[in-house]
């Protein structure tokens, strides 16, 4: 079943094959831009409900969160909140808020659920979008969704598989999307995953997005450590990206830079925390 799966998600994406990938209203904590914005697959709870509505339902208990992220050349910036509770019934629920201004303004006001059985997950994602362009005047107000899969296999094997913005596409930046990704986890300490993203609105020629992370920790430290690489099919551009992490019992935080090489000025500042409660 899941060699088939992935036999369908491959047809879709890869004639579209070129680079891409930049800062986007799904990897918006520090881990996720650290990492090149490859987590459908090793996405932790709160990462989940933008990255992947899938794992939602993987860990069990009460979850909040909080990121925020700048950029003072081109004036991006995103604050996302998320509450997450996988503990009082067999199913995950998450809310999540997101407010962000750069190339357009936003605001994302989500409710996602998960289920399934150990080794397979699935989930979906319900989010009402006001957005405008920016320089445009009028705000517009959608409804649309998300949906996703989670696969976690033998010998540290993860897939995640997501199709975004499903339903209303009206606005210029809600593009329908399909990702893939494969993650390796224990490889001799660390985390590594691969994620392709094709969106449909572009053209074969600029249609694929490429995301590369990878993560370590030395068992007993607190720290943990991010690096990832992406590429972005319709602009040509590649961002290079590494962040740092601190856990203490049931409170992590992490932080990341993100820089996109054809623009030495051009820094993106991530900061997020999150708890289990």
């Amino acid at each position: 079943m899941i060699r088939n799966v992935l036999v369908a998600v491959c047809l879709l994406i890869l004639p579209a094959v070129t680079w891409a990938a930049s800062p986007s209203a799904s990897a918006l904590s520090a881990r996720a831009v650290a990492m090149g914005g490859a987590l459908r697959a090793l996405a932790d709870p709160v990462e989940a409900a933008s990255m992947n509505p899938a794992a939602i339902g993987v860990k069990r208990g009460f979850f909040g969160g909080a990121a925020y992220l700048t950029r003072r050349r081109g004036a991006f910036d995103a604050l996302r909140l998320t509450v997450l509770d996988n503990a009082t019934s067999p199913f995950g629920g998450a809310i999540q808020y997101l407010r962000l201004q750069g190339e357009e303004e936003r605001e994302d006001l989500s409710l996602g659920i998960a289920g399934g059985r150990p080794g397979q997950w699935w989930g979906g994602t319900l989010r009402y979008v006001r957005g405008r362009d920016r320089g445009q005047s009028e705000w517009e107000n959608v409804v649309t969704g998300d949906a996703g899969v989670l696969f976690v296999r033998p010998q540290g094997v993860r897939i995640g598989i997501v199709a975004e913005n499903l339903v209303d596409t009206s606005l210029d930046f809600l593009e329908p999307k399909v990702g893939a990704g494969v993650a390796w986890t224990g490889v001799r300490g660390w985390n590594l995953e691969m994620d392709l993203v094709r969106g449909f609105d572009r053209d074969v020629s600029r249609g694929l997005d490429l995301h590369l992370g990878a993560e370590t920790s030395r068992p007993g430290s607190p720290w943990a450590f991010w690096l990832g690489q992406m590429w972005r099919g319709d602009t040509g551009k590649d961002y290079a990206s590494l962040g740092v992490g601190w856990s203490r019992g049931a409170l992590e935080a992490g932080y990341a830079v993100q820089k996109a090489r054809q623009r030495p000025g051009e820094w993106l500042h991530v900061l997020s925390v999150s708890g289990r409660f």
